[in-house]
């Protein structure tokens, strides 16, 4: 009798949940974050519908607040449950920050002037959506053999009326061969297209526009260059001729056969170049290792170039690593490069 008695007492003091709202805690945002999203926690709601009132107190240009208020309301419209969520919000006071002058490759000049798409990668930074409109206008100005396409920013303050200007070059950089001559071949003789072409000093990129007069070769232009930017016999001048990277250029199974025919004395390799490259694997041999590597490299097989750091290099008959000249090496009359691409020996 005791123990039922305990039970009852416990029940009756223990109080019934009621239908009721536990709304999200308040908290301070930037004004670029969304007001939406965050619902209340509701307990027992069966039956009932929620709705929500939003008050706008103050503008963007100040500390403002966007206070909710959350009700359970039943069928007749009476209020059974609600609770008020505040959010503080601060307007973004960063200075804008334009973007930097930037080279583009790859890219044809309508991909650029005045497409607001292609600003992605080059927006301003900084950016306050609350009060800031950017806008810009585009002047391309062609200085052969290059474009730019000069970008000048204006940045619309709606709560002071100030407006920021910035100008911004993007230099459009890729050079097709119907531009400047350009004598790059691989051994057995087949030219290679070049399109993209960086000139470096001393490992910084240098504007090819510092030398105006429009040139017909690439030896023209390397000479015209060293003239003002070698100085010293330690200067370097870098030629990256980018589309020459790519060791797969020009394989194909007819190398097969010609390092087959070498291998079994039906047609031997004359030239050191050709030789060269009919050492696929580089290891100093030619034989049946290289048929087997290079028939990995053109089914594909191979996902990265695992002989070396890449094609190797003759400039005007010598053997280079890489395209780098010295102030002794100009004034240059030609500029015959021939590129060693492994297993690439087949001919014309």
């Amino acid at each position: 009798m005791t123990k039922l008695i305990i039970s009852l007492i416990i029940l009756w003091a223990t109080p019934l949940l009621s239908q009721q709202l536990i709304c999200p805690e308040n908290r301070t945002q930037f004004c670029y974050e969304a007001i939406d999203g965050e619902l209340p926690q509701i307990i027992d709601g069966a039956g009932l519908e929620l709705l929500t009132e939003k008050e706008f107190i103050g503008d963007n240009c100040q500390v403002s607040r966007v206070r909710t208020t959350f009700r359970l309301v039943d069928e007749a419209g009476e209020t059974v449950s609600s609770c008020v969520q505040e959010l503080i919000v601060q307007p973004l006071q960063e200075t804008v920050l334009f973007p930097r002058d930037t080279v583009v490759y790859g890219v044809n000049l309508a991909d650029v002037v005045d497409q607001s798409v292609y600003t992605a990668g080059i927006f301003p930074l900084g950016t306050n959506e609350c009060n800031i409109r950017y806008t810009f206008a585009d002047v391309v100005v062609e200085s052969y053999p290059e474009l730019y396409v000069f970008r000048n920013w204006a940045a619309e303050n709606f709560c002071t009326g100030e407006i920021t200007a910035a100008r911004q070059r993007i230099s459009l950089l890729d050079l097709p061969n119907n531009s400047i001559t350009t004598n790059v071949a691989d051994c057995g003789g087949n030219r290679i297209s070049i399109d993209s072409i960086q000139i470096r000093r001393n490992g910084q990129l240098i504007d090819r526009a510092f030398c105006f007069r429009p040139f017909q070769s690439l030896h023209e232009l390397l000479n015209c260059m060293s003239d003002s930017l070698l100085q010293n016999d330690t200067d370097v001048l870098t030629l990256d001729l980018l589309d020459i990277r790519n060791p797969y250029i020009g394989l194909s199974t007819i190398d097969l056969i010609d390092i087959r025919r070498h291998i079994l004395g039906l047609k031997r390799f004359d030239e050191s170049c050709r030789l060269e490259a009919a050492d696929v694997n580089r290891d100093g041999l030619i034989n049946g290792i290289d048929l087997v590597e290079l028939r990995r490299l053109v089914l594909g097989i191979y996902t990265a170039w695992p002989f070396g750091e890449g094609p190797h290099i003759y400039v005007n008959g010598s053997r280079r690593d890489k395209l780098e000249f010295q102030k002794a090496d100009f004034p240059l009359e030609q500029l015959e490069i021939i590129v060693v691409n492994q297993g690439n020996t087949s001919t014309n």
